[in-house]
C-alpha cells in the first residue's frame, strides 16, 4: 500500500530540512573561521629564545614572549616563567620562530597625552635618525557569501601590522604617519634626495621594508 504523508509531517520534514541546513551553513562558517584562526600564528604569540638585560646589568636568558600592548615581557628559565615590566627591562634580543630573524627591543620613554611612559619598542634602523616600530595584530571583518546555502556570514581575519616612529639623537621620539609630506619634513635636509630615491625605486612607505630602506639611505647621506 501507498505511504500518504500527512500535511503536518510534511510541514514537519520542510522544518527540519530548513534545521538541518542552517546548521550545516553554521558549522562550515565555523570551521572556516576557526581554521583562519589557527592556522596563523604570529610572532607575539609564542615563546623564543632570548636574552633580556635588565636594570643593574643582570642578564635573564631562556625562552621569551613579549607584549607590546602590556609592554612586559616573560622569561622561562628553567622551568619557571617571570614576568617583567618595561620599567624594569632595559632591551632584550629574541631568535623570532616565526619570522626567522633575530629581533632586538629597547624600553624608551615616551609621552601621549601628557603622560609619559617607558614603552617598548623595537629597533628597526639605528643611526642619525632611528627607526622604531611597535607591532600589533589589526582585525578585519569581512562578508563571505555562500550562494549554495543562500547565506552570508562574517569571517574575521588578521593581519600583523607596524606602528613607527622616529628618534632623532638627543631628542624624542615622535609618531610617524605614513605619508610622503610626513617623511619630506622629518628628511628636510635631505627631501630631494629621499624624493628621488622613492621614485627610482618605486616604493611605498607603507610598507616596512621601504621605510626601512629609505631610512638607511638618508642616514648614508649623512654620513
Amino acid at each position: 500500500m501507498r505511504n500518504i504523508l500527512k500535511l503536518s509531517e510534511t510541514k514537519w520534514d520542510i522544518q527540519s530540512l530548513k534545521t538541518i541546513r542552517l546548521a550545516v551553513i553554521i558549522f562550515f562558517g565555523f570551521l572556516f573561521t576557526s581554521n583562519s584562526l589557527f592556522a596563523q600564528q604570529f610572532p607575539s604569540e609564542t615563546f623564543h629564545p632570548g636574552t633580556a638585560i635588565l636594570e643593574g646589568d643582570k642578564r635573564v636568558s631562556g625562552k621569551l614572549k613579549y607584549d607590546l600592548e602590556n609592554n612586559i615581557i616573560q622569561v622561562i628559565n628553567k622551568g619557571v616563567v617571570q614576568t617583567y615590566t618595561s620599567q624594569k627591562v632595559v632591551f632584550f634580543i629574541i631568535e623570532d620562530q616565526i619570522l626567522g630573524i633575530t629581533r632586538k627591543f629597547y624600553s624608551l620613554p615616551y609621552e601621549k597625552n601628557n603622560y609619559r611612559a617607558m614603552m617598548f619598542f623595537e629597533l628597526l634602523v639605528e643611526g642619525d635618525l632611528t627607526l622604531l616600530g611597535r607591532e600589533y595584530i589589526d582585525t578585519r571583518t569581512t562578508t563571505s557569501n555562500n550562494s549554495f546555502y543562500y547565506r552570508s556570514y562574517w569571517v574575521e581575519s588578521y593581519v600583523l601590522r607596524t606602528n613607527f616612529y622616529f628618534l632623532r639623537k638627543g631628542g624624542d621620539i615622535n609618531f610617524f604617519t605614513p605619508k610622503k609630506r610626513e617623511l619630506f619634513d622629518v628628511m628636510a635636509d635631505k627631501s630631494e634626495e629621499i624624493k628621488q630615491y622613492i621614485k627610482k625605486r618605486k616604493f611605498d612607505i607603507d610598507r616596512p621594508d621601504d621605510l626601512i630602506d629609505i631610512t638607511k639611505f638618508y642616514n648614508n647621506l649623512n654620513e
